[in-house]
């Protein structure tokens, strides 16, 4: 149970309404993203590493999210992100690097990301 602390108390665990009082084994799959993704928000890092977080999440948390990707960048934070879902990356990314075997295949600015966001 979240009892570490008093993490219960901190804003950000109000984002995804998680049962905090409960174990998180007994959490299902999005709901375990949702945990991973408010771990990593409570660090205040300057820079995160986020690996296909908009995966198994329900659409209000897709929302939500977003919102919070987009304050992390008017924070002035750095965000990494994989998907394989390029529509959810043009929304939030000042630029995409398509990577093929480790490598940087192809790069879109932000001009060409936001402008994929029509087509």
């Amino acid at each position: 149970m979240c009892k570490a602390r008093n993490i219960e108390k901190a804003p950000e665990t109000k984002l995804f309404e998680l049962p905090l009082h409960r174990y998180a084994s007994d959490y299902s799959t999005g709901m375990k993203k949702k945990l991973a993704l408010l771990g990593i928000l409570l660090q205040k890092n300057e820079i995160f590493i986020l690996d296909e977080p908009f995966n198994g999440v329900d659409i209000q948390s897709n929302i939500i999210l977003n919102e919070v990707l987009l304050k992390l960048k008017l924070l002035n934070k750095i965000v990494i992100l994989s998907s394989h879902i390029f529509s959810t990356l043009s929304n939030v990314c000042d630029s995409i690097h398509h990577l093929v075997d480790g490598r940087i295949k192809k790069t879109y600015p932000p001009r060409v990301t936001k402008s994929c966001k029509t087509k």
